[in-house]
């Protein structure tokens, strides 16, 4: 009978000493992953304080790298920002275009079905008139301001003769009235005659080349505009055309 229960009270024990352990593995088991999600948590706060010491630092000693390189950035997106522009301007001449003239024409008139691809072309028959308009709306400005300004300047270059030829009658009169005031006159010419032929040599001649210079880079601006302008004006296209109100996936829609 003793030898039967020494075996019985072993197991007893080993199984008590079991299930004592296993809470005991469970909980160093936590204590690890709470250390790992420190240590990870440390990690990571360290790397993101290296990161913005390092932009911190690029950001000091590379300033005017990065003024350079957001200005070439916006100089190449100026044709986006121009259509996008462009694009919002016109959007309100597309709509009533659109709403109170095609579609009238398009479903009362014609009698299309309300379909998308009636909804597709009606768009592109609005988008082309927005655009002609656009077109025409900019051609008669351009034409009121020409016809203003280019006839003031050609009458004063055509007439530059006689406005000058008028001025040396007006002071011819002026001195054969006044002696005392003509030879002032002459001797006024005299003495600063020199200088002022000094100061055309050394202050407009030498600045010649760079007039000239300013000069050819406001032309190449101006065509750097007018090109950005029509890459503009062709992305405000397909701006318009693009975003299409009421489309279905059934390919039916609302007006």
């Amino acid at each position: 009978g003793a030898k039967e229960t020494a075996p019985e009270s072993h197991a007893a024990s080993q199984e008590l000493s079991d299930a004592s352990d296993a809470p005991m593995s469970e909980q160093s088991y936590r204590q690890k992953m709470t250390w790992n999600r420190n240590y990870l948590q440390l990690g990571l706060i360290v790397f993101l304080v290296s990161v913005g010491v390092l932009l911190f630092y690029y950001l000091l000693f590379h300033t005017a790298s990065l003024k350079k390189n957001y200005a070439n950035f916006v100089h190449i997106l100026n044709p986006v920002f121009v259509g996008l522009i462009i694009a919002y301007l016109l959007t309100p001449i597309l709509n009533t275009i659109e709403n109170h003239f095609l579609k009238p024409l398009f479903y009362k008139t014609l009698k299309i079905k309300k379909t998308t691809t009636a909804r597709h072309w009606m768009r592109a028959v609005s988008v082309v008139i927005t655009a002609a308009t656009a077109l025409l709306v900019l051609y008669g400005v351009i034409r009121m301001l020409l016809s203003t300004i280019v006839p003031s300047v050609t009458n004063i270059v055509m007439n530059f003769d006689t406005y000058t030829n008028n001025f040396i009658a007006w002071i011819s009169s002026i001195t054969i009235d006044n002696p005392d005031l003509g030879e002032y006159f002459t001797s006024l010419v005299d003495r600063y005659s020199e200088d002022a032929i000094e100061w055309v040599d050394t202050n407009v001649l030498d600045k010649t080349s760079s007039l000239l210079r300013s000069l050819s880079l406001s032309i190449i601006s101006f065509f750097k505009s007018v090109w950005n302008f029509i890459i503009g004006f062709i992305i405000s296209i397909y701006v318009l055309s693009s975003f299409i109100p009421g489309r279905r996936p059934t390919g039916s829609w609302k007006p």
